[in-house]
């Protein structure tokens, strides 16, 4: 089934359901639609790489992800960006171990680091980081996710959700 082996999934604006799997011995990045049928495989992982991270969608028509390649976690990380029509691979020059999790329609990629989470400006065209990271938590959150304009993360215990506007505003 499609479960199997299956973490991280996110069902993206495009209308599919991104996922990342694990099988025959390699990490993949696919996709499927939501009323089923066949998996579609976008990245295959090198023999080299330990872990793939999904990323999120970009305006036109490439899914990002991170690739990690040591079994020490994502220190070393780095991004990629796919193009969905090519299959393209492309670096995004973020700081080494730097996982994105959202795209702000105000241009900005959303990113774990390795202290904080940030926001930098990105230009999902050329790929480009566009000026210095803004940090916006730290220390890190036990969770954080971003949608429809919105930033939510899970404070450290005793905390809960907090959820915060485009402004800031709690």
């Amino acid at each position: 089934t499609l479960a199997d082996g299956a973490r991280g999934a996110r069902w993206e604006t495009d209308g599919f359901i991104y996922l990342i799997r694990r099988s025959a011995g390699r990490e993949r990045l696919a996709r499927v639609r939501p009323e089923g049928g066949a998996l579609e495989e976008l990245v295959v992982a090198d023999d080299s790489v330990r872990r793939l991270q999904l990323g999120v969608l970009l305006p036109g028509g490439r899914m990002t992800y991170t690739e990690a390649h040591s079994s020490d976690g994502w220190q070393d990380a780095h991004s990629l960006a796919v193009d969905l029509s090519s299959r393209a691979i492309d670096t995004i020059r973020l700081a080494p171990g730097s996982l994105m999790f959202g795209y702000a329609p105000t241009g900005h990629l959303l990113v774990y680091g390795r202290e904080d989470i940030h926001a930098v400006g990105f230009d999902p065209t050329t790929l480009a980081v566009l000026g210095a990271p803004v940090q916006l938590l730290s220390p890190i959150p036990l969770g954080a996710s971003y949608n429809a304009g919105m930033l939510s993360y899970y404070l450290t215990p005793p905390g809960g959700p907090a959820l915060f506007d485009r402004s800031g505003r709690r």
